[in-house]
């Protein structure tokens, strides 16, 4: 409206969207100089400590005669004192209000004698239609946040070129909402939020606000790499309507709990006092923890923190929790097998990142929890435990714009078998884990059926089948593709049933083979990549030759699990290209291992290829037959449809995950770990296989490799590697070990990031035993122990010279608070003597040696940018000193300012505004690189300003200090004084006292 008439508009803010503001014609400038400049001045700044009395005399006093003020905010925010004289001394224009300090006002307010006051209501939004939307929204709110139920953490899509994919986020939305979730919580607990932009972060929240529209709460996590990244977002929450945020502790560092007190009230403040904010505790991921004394703390000084997500999976501290306001706080837990327990026990219900995936199953153990039908709430609850091992997902997907129709789950009946069958014979023997192939049939049909009837889509509209597969699960079956276990002869064979990936009993027959590849120098090439695992088909297949090979015998075909539900519902005999290039051996040039290498293996495994295998592989996104009509039959589809290759689970993520270019890479994390990246050329070397080109993205090789145990790993060193003494302090303070670690682990000074392979030294383990069990020797192989868990480290130290007492001043200070902390830190440093290059060197020769994490303190940041980077690159952490770095440089360190140098100019400037007088002319020498300069000379300005008196400062440099303070003086410049910040400096302001009689010296915090 205001540009209509031509007006320039000036506008402050604390955290400014430079390029909204330039979007809608707004120049962004300092405070200051907003009030300086405006003839109209109108205050939006929410009521908070800090913003009370925001406009007072002082800042009325710097504007210019005759201005404006408007005030539409909170009446707390002016000083209406400071307004009733300014309206009487004709320096205010005119103002006009709808707020006011005290509510309501009577007769006899003061500012109603002046003409050019203007008051009215505080009803801009005022209207019955309003009014009622307001009303609903506020009761939705309650219900579904107070009452609590199931919050989804909403997983970000992205388009092909890495942008937000807003329609399929719509759709998500809309799939969650309609499944009966109760509360949606985008950029949270998933993880992808901290690799997003603060601009994207924004999108995905407006995008998810607007599509509920009010149907249920949608609350946004805005915790980030820092509290200014997380005050911005958590405004843009507000401003955009949502119903509140969520706020995950600062990561990485461990932080005192008055530091964290500090971080949400800064928080807290930063947002209306009505806009509900949900603490969230992740100690596991995040590093620090938030105690119930802490939580109530925060609650006690924070009026509108109104709740935590405690995600640790402690029930005696989420029960603590609930105490918390005489129990009128919200407590919502974070792992899916304590959501039962906690509402039982006065929770308000599950922050659940499996929700999202399967949401009727949380929304309907939600509801038997509040219908009190406890039986079969904890059967729901028991069933949520296994769903991440023992499940079967069929989903039907709208092929024009990917959304999902609809879901369906059931879990495996028999589950993962390790030490019986289903017929109760015993399974003899270490690390086996099978599974039974009827189960498999069984949730296909049960789930299909239901997926579809819950679509309401007709059996005609299903126009494909395409499966994912856990890979190396295999089986052997008969002529007609029936299972061996499930004849009578074999029903009691370990042998006969599916081995599932994880199944590592053929760790024998994997050394085997390995040994042989060696022999022969085949090791490294593309079909086996430098190392052999028992989570690949040959090893499985052997180990049935060695130890039943009257099964092997038997066996018509041994198959993928994934292969034989397709060839059970086509009767092809195809298989996909993605199992049997990346578990099988197979590659397009060669086909599976050569028979002679098979020979040598074993005589019985000559001929497997043509006997148990098949040659006939389809590509990626290739149809290996159409539905027959007993299985169209089973599952209700038309007979005739395609049925798509079967491609790995993790392999399945590519393509929906956008990772479809080299140089992109997905990593998938759970029990044990992928890392998924496309190639145009194949690599084979160091445990990374680059399976067949074309198997997963079209024209493309896509290099593997990972950790086979993650989860199993840590419960493995819990149980075999902590000392005696470690766990009978845990059994003494009544923790679970594993508990105790990580209590021991979060402990850790925040000198370096630590990273534990899950490998451990052996060294002294050379027997057969060591040898054959895989995880003693074949996958746990290179960490020495130390006789602690806890670490010692070594800390760098580059200040721009050693030859200074503020510096050296520091590196003490380093070194006391290392003594003091006990831990096992060494701190070694590196002179610089001031020059920027013998700096990058000294901090290149302290990467080398192995620091665990660098402090810097150069004179000039930028100089030392490429130093900052490789400390990256090596993953080490840096703290910069005193002065920032600019750009993008700023994401390579944590930067520290030391000293309060805007107090220390402002100082100097009352001392120099008392002796001056009116038209002083003020000589400054600083440099205008050095933030601290900057920070003296914008105080000594403000001091200066307050003062009332006039000034002039003619110079403002660094460099050649003597020519410009000649330059002044011969240019006939009567001056008052300096203010400087080198020894440089000082000498030629004294050069000047002797020129000019009675010239007053200034000087701020230097050695001279």
């Amino acid at each position: 409206m205001l540009k209509g008439f031509s007006c320039r508009i000036l506008a402050y803010d604390k955290f400014p969207n430079e390029e909204i503001a330039r979007e809608i014609g707004v120049e962004m400038m300092s405070l200051e100089e907003v009030v300086k400049q405006s003839d109209i001045i109108s205050v939006h700044v929410p009521a908070m400590d800090e913003t009370y009395h925001f406009v007072n005399k002082d800042m009325i006093a710097s504007c210019k005669d005759g201005v404006y003020l408007i005030n539409t905010s909170r009446g707390t925010n002016v000083d209406e004192k400071a307004v009733y004289d300014a309206l009487e001394s004709g320096k205010l224009g005119g103002f006009g209000s709808d707020v006011f300090e005290n509510e309501p006002v009577t007769k006899d307010y003061p500012l109603f004698k002046f003409r050019n006051y203007i008051c009215t209501p505080h009803t801009a939004a005022e209207s019955y239609e309003n009014y009622a939307e307001t009303g609903m929204r506020t009761a939705k709110a309650i219900l579904h946040v107070l009452n609590g139920g199931v919050v989804a953490p909403i997983v970000t899509p992205l388009t092909e070129d890495d942008k937000i994919d807003g329609v399929s986020l719509e759709n998500l939305c809309e799939y969650l909402i309609e499944k009966g979730i109760t509360c949606l919580y985008p950029n949270g607990t998933t993880g992808e939020m901290m690799y997003l932009t603060t601009e994207e972060r924004k999108q995905v929240a407006e995008v998810t606000v607007k599509t509920s529209n009010g149907r249920v709460p949608v609350f946004i996590h805005v915790g980030g790499w820092n509290q200014a990244q997380t005050i911005e977002l958590a405004q843009h929450a507000a401003n955009i309507g949502a119903d509140g945020i969520g706020v995950v502790t600062p990561s990485f560092f461990k932080l005192s709990d008055q530091a964290l007190f500090e971080f949400y009230k800064a928080v807290s403040e930063s947002v209306p006092k009505d806009f509900s904010i949900y603490l969230y505790a992740i100690p596991q991921c995040a590093v620090n923890d938030i105690t119930p004394e802490l939580a109530a703390r925060i609650a006690e000084e924070c009026p509108n923190v109104v709740g935590i997500k405690y995600s640790y999976p402690n029930m005696s501290r989420i029960q603590q929790m609930m105490t918390i306001r005489d129990g009128e706080f919200s407590v919502l837990c974070g792992p899916d097998e304590l959501f039962e327990v906690t509402v039982c026990a006065g929770g308000d219900g599950t922050v659940s990142g499996n929700s999202q995936c399967i949401p009727e199953h949380y929304a309907a153990l939600w509801k038997a929890i509040q219908n009190k039908d406890y039986d079969l709430a904890t059967r729901l609850q028991r069933r949520t435990n296994t769903l991440n091992d023992i499940l079967c997902r069929a989903v039907i997907v709208d092929c024009e714009n990917g959304k999902v129709l609809a879901a369906s789950v059931k879990n495996y009946e028999h589950g993962v078998m390790s030490e019986n069958l289903p017929t109760g014979a015993k399974i003899s023997g270490g690390d086996w884990a099978l599974e039974a192939p009827e189960d498999y049939i069984d949730v296909l049909i049960t789930t299909v059926k239901d997926a579809v009837e819950k679509a309401k889509v007709s059996k005609r509209d299903i126009i494909g089948i395409g499966l994912d597969f856990t890979s190396c699960t295999i089986l052997p079956v008969d002529e007609k593709n029936k299972p061996l276990c499930s004849s009578e002869r074999f029903k009691n064979e370990p042998h006969a049933y599916v081995k599932l990936w994880k199944h590592h009993g053929a760790q024998p027959q994997t050394d085997k083979i390995t040994r042989l590849l060696e022999k022969r120098g085949e090791i490294n090439n593309a079909q086996y990549g430098g190392k052999i695992s028992p989570e690949l088909m040959l090893p499985k297949i052997l180990q049935i030759v060695e130890e039943a090979p009257e099964v092997y015998k038997a066996a018509d075909q041994i198959l993928e699990a994934g292969d034989w539900l397709t060839q059970c519902m086509t009767g092809s005999k195809k298989r996909a290209a993605d199992l049997a290039g990346y578990k099988a051996m197979w590659n397009q040039e060669k086909g599976y291992p050569p028979k002679d290498f098979l020979e040598e293996l074993t005589p019985l495994l000559t001929n497997l290829v043509e006997e148990k295998l098949s040659e006939d592989i389809v590509m990626a996104g290739e149809s290996v037959g159409n539905l027959n009509k007993e299985w169209a039959e089973k599952l209700n589809l038309m007979e005739g449809i395609p049925v798509a290759a079967t491609l790995i689970d993790s392999h399945a993520g590519i393509p929906g995950s956008g990772v479809v270019r080299p140089e992109q890479l997905m990593l998938v994390v759970g029990t044990s770990s992928v890392m998924l990246s496309p190639s145009s050329k194949e690599y084979f070397k160091n445990g990374i296989v680059s399976g067949v080109k074309g198997a997963i993205v079209p024209e493309y090789y896509v290099l593997e490799s990972g950790i086979a145990a993650v989860g199993d790993m840590f419960g493995w060193f819990v149980d075999h590697m902590v000392s005696e003494e470690y766990a009978e302090k845990a059994k003494a303070e009544g923790k679970n070990l594993h508990v105790y670690l990580t209590e021991k682990a979060s402990e850790l000074k925040p000198v370096a990031t630590m990273v534990m392979a899950p490998v451990v030294s052996v060294s002294a383990a050379t027997d057969d035993a060591a040898e054959s069990t895989p995880v003693k020797a074949a996958d746990a192989v290179g960490i020495t122990l130390p006789e602690k868990v806890e670490g010692s480290y070594t800390i760098g130290y580059a200040p721009a010279t050693l030859n200074n007492a503020f510096w050296l001043a520091v590196k003490d200070g380093v070194q006391k608070a290392i003594d003091e902390s006990g831990a096992d830190v060494k701190l070694v440093d590196v002179d610089a003597g001031g020059d920027q290059a013998i700096m990058n060197d000294g901090i290149a020769n302290l990467i080398s040696s192995g620091i665990d994490a660098l402090i810097c303190a150069p004179a000039d940041s930028t100089a030392v940018v490429s130093a900052f980077q490789q400390c990256k690159d090596a993953g080490i952490p840096v703290i910069n000193f005193d002065t920032p770095v600019q750009g993008d440089a700023t994401e390579l360190v944590e930067t520290i300012i030391a000293s309060d140098n805007i107090n220390a100019g402002y100082v100097v400037g009352k001392d120099a505004a008392e002796k001056m007088e009116d038209g002083a002319k003020i000589l400054v020498l600083h440099s205008p690189r050095a933030s601290a300069c900057v920070d003296r000379l914008n105080g000594f300005i403000k001091a200066l300003d307050e003062s009332g008196k006039k000034y002039e400062i003619p110079s403002t440099s660094i460099g050649a200090e003597t020519d410009a303070i000649a330059g002044c003086v011969l240019g006939g410049t009567s001056m008052y004084g300096g203010v400087g910040n080198t020894g440089g400096v000082l000498i030629g302001i004294m050069v000047i006292g002797v020129i000019s009689n009675g010239l007053t010296l200034m000087h701020v915090d230097s050695n001279w």
